[in-house]
């Protein structure tokens, strides 16, 4: 039979970040920030979905900032497959994790960087669309953030 203060233990374990962070409102309130602060009217669908995204990803680090002097370090971010198929017609859908390392080039934007590829797997795929929008149909000519 379980006592009651097992089940009190069982309370207090905090949730992962992961866990507890799902959506867009989910980051905003782990972060103690209303989602309309952080837009302004002229703003475009990609600078809306960017401004998402680096706080989605700053609340996913849950306080791990990344060295950029440290060449060992590794610094993950999700890779996506653009291609049309019959599932996508828009050809957008994520595909792996990658880290940057030493290389003097970037490849995602440095604010955009997670801890692990464990963390970057999974903002890839939780926000996949978010990503769609700042990569891709955000960027169409023409496209506003209305």
């Amino acid at each position: 039979m379980k006592k009651l203060s097992d089940k009190k233990e069982k309370s207090a374990v905090k949730k992962t970040i992961i866990e507890r962070v799902k959506t867009f409102e989910d980051a905003c309130r782990e972060a103690n920030v209303s989602p309309e602060s952080l837009f302004n009217e002229n703003d475009t669908l990609d600078e809306r979905a960017y401004k998402k995204l680096k706080l989605i990803i700053r609340v996913i680090n849950d306080g791990w900032n990344p060295n950029w002097g440290n060449g060992a370090e590794r610094k993950w971010y999700p890779w996506f497959y653009v291609a049309a198929d019959a599932a996508r017609p828009g050809g957008f859908g994520f595909s792996d994790s990658g880290c940057v390392s030493w290389h003097t080039h970037t490849i995602c934007g440095s604010r955009l960087c997670l801890q692990t590829k464990e963390k970057a797997n999974y903002v890839g795929k939780q926000f996949e669309d978010i990503y769609n929008e700042f990569l891709i149909t955000g960027n169409s000519a023409g496209t506003t953030g209305d």
